[in-house]
């Protein structure tokens, strides 16, 4: 499965805080390239893994949670629709090129997006730390897209609910 790591907000100790978590996320890569690109106000991660979501949210949360205040995790196969500068896109979509790779893009950031990046760092340093993993729960499959899954991706593939599902269905 391939994952999409999103940042919110400046990562503490920049530059050297990035590095270090993509090098700590290529343990549960399934190849050891990780693709990032980041800026002062966001950084985003590219890799793949067949780590259970689960195992790997948690292991996500240990990395990140030193190093930034928000954070998104999401898993997606197939196409995905972003807005972003070719040469980003290239880079950070290119798993097949090997090792840890970076790209600094926000060197021409427009002065209002600058601002409006600047006002929620702001915002974001006046909250408190306590806060609540939040955890978007998953589109229960229909029978339908369980059995398509199957037969496209195997057994192995499905999760604990979708098998729950499935036996249900077969009663």
């Amino acid at each position: 499965m391939k994952y999409l790591l999103s940042i919110f907000g400046q990562v503490k100790n920049d530059e050297s805080g990035v590095e270090r978590m993509a090098k700590k996320i290529v343990d549960v890569s399934d190849s050891k390239n990780v693709k990032f690109s980041y800026g002062e106000s966001s950084s985003i991660f590219h890799f793949k893994s067949n780590e259970d979501f689960f195992k790997l949210k948690q292991f996500i949360h240990s990395v990140v949670s030193n190093e930034c205040i928000i954070y998104m995790l999401v898993p997606y196969e197939g196409e995905i629709s972003c807005q972003m500068p070719t040469q980003i896109f290239e880079h950070l979509f290119d798993l097949e090129d090997d090792g840890i790779g970076f790209l600094d893009n926000y060197n021409n950031v427009n002065p209002e997006l600058q601002q409006d990046y600047d006002t929620i760092n702001e915002v974001l340093s006046l909250t408190n730390d306590d806060y609540q993993e939040t955890i978007i729960p998953e589109k229960a499959l229909s029978l339908d897209e369980i059995l398509e899954k199957i037969s496209n991706k195997g057994i192995e593939s499905l999760t604990k609910k979708e098998k729950q599902t499935l036996y249900k269905y077969s009663k």
